[in-house]
This record gives C-alpha cells, structure tokens and sequence, in this order.
C-alpha cells in the first residue's frame, strides 16, 4: 500500500511540475504580447507626433516667418 500511494504521489508531483511548467510559459508569453503591444503604441505615438511636427514646419513660411 505505501508503494503505491508513493508512486501515486510521484506521478501527481510530475502533473503537478508540467502544469506549473505550462503556466509558466503562458505568463511568458502574455507578458511578451503586453510588450509588443506596448511597443507597438509607443511607435504610433511617435508617428503621430513627427505627423504633428511636419504639418507645424509646413506652416512655417520661409524666412523664419517675421
């Protein structure tokens, strides 16, 4: 009886390690997707920006405007 009830321990000890092993990994990669994503808002802001520093140089007239 105590054999098994070992290697039944044993075997949900391996469950238990590949679940948190699983687990583990979706963390990974959903905080990886959070970066991307941040990294992606990041670049649209600096695009929308340069777009606002470009039409503000356009209205500019040549000679410094005075």
């Amino acid at each position: 009886m105590k054999v098994r009830d070992k290697d039944e321990r044993k075997r949900f000890d391996v469950k238990e390690m590949k679940c948190n092993i699983i687990e583990s990994e979706r963390q990974v990669r959903l905080k990886d997707m959070q970066k991307e994503e941040e990294e992606e808002e990041e670049e649209e802001k600096e695009e929308e920006e340069d777009k606002v520093q470009l039409k503000k140089l356009k209205k500019i007239p040549e000679g410094g405007g005075k």
